[in-house]
């Protein structure tokens, strides 16, 4: 992909970028290389191509959190987007920082690999960055829960910063669970963004009580905290958690 004519891929704006390559593929998005056309600056593209008021509602929370929150040194920092119209839908276009070492699933599995270990030192270093990134979120008003926090969801800086990102399951707290109606819904609901790369199944990664969503039960922030224990011993043992088999 690229530029026909000197003419710029996507415009933002004054801004304009030049499509260098594809480097990743979800579900229901497309990540790019992208060049700022005057600066030669790289950013990462997502694109998400929504055909259903659902889809667009979940972008939009996603623009909304990335903008109230981005101000965190590790949260990843929206810098622009735009949405356009395609046949039967919206195309979300959104801009981010490129990280080029990519997530540290990455770096976990090829440490996993050839049975190198982080230090200690950094696995704390890395675990309470993380926890300062959730603890701005759950603090807002009302709370918002990440509901997806995984080593694929954590990019690295080049000064070794972790960088939570992927606020598309994001949710305000607390959901209530008043019947089975509720129940259902919100089963469905949690279920929803989990199955967008099933080549990272965040199901191990799940709080017990979104795979229940019982009646008469509080879903709130606390989901986060779950992960965020499963996430440290993930960080010690160094085993890629989705390959552990699951008992409810």
């Amino acid at each position: 992909m690229g530029c026909i004519c000197g003419k710029p891929d996507l415009e933002i704006g004054v801004q304009q970028y030049r499509i260098l390559k594809p480097f990743a593929k979800g579900g229901f998005s497309q990540l790019f290389l992208v060049e700022e056309y005057k600066t030669g600056h790289k950013w990462a593209l997502k694109r998400i191509d929504c055909h259903s008021k659902t889809d667009i509602e979940r972008v939009r929370n996603e623009i909304d959190v990335q903008q109230r929150f981005g101000m965190h040194p590790n949260i990843l920092t929206l810098k622009c987007f735009t949405d356009d119209e395609i046949p039967h839908g919206i195309r979300f276009s959104l801009i981010f920082t490129f990280y080029k070492r990519g997530s540290l699933q990455h770096e976990l599995t090829n440490r996993r690999q050839c049975c190198d270990y982080i230090t200690e030192e950094r696995v704390i270093r890395l675990f309470l960055q993380i926890i300062s990134a959730v603890k701005l979120m759950h603090s807002s008003s009302p709370p918002i829960a990440h509901r997806d926090i995984k080593p694929a969801n954590v990019l690295l800086s080049d000064d070794d910063r972790p960088i939570l990102m992927d606020f598309g399951s994001c949710f305000s707290c607390p959901i209530i669970i008043n019947d089975g109606k509720d129940s259902r819904m919100q089963l469905a609901s949690f279920s929803y963004p989990f199955d967008e790369a099933g080549e990272l199944c965040s199901m191990p990664y799940r709080a017990p009580e979104l795979f229940v969503c019982e009646v008469g039960s509080i879903i709130d922030q606390s989901v986060d905290i779950w992960v965020c224990v499963i996430y440290s011993n993930n960080f010690l043992i160094l085993v890629k958690f989705e390959l552990l088999k699951y008992n409810s």
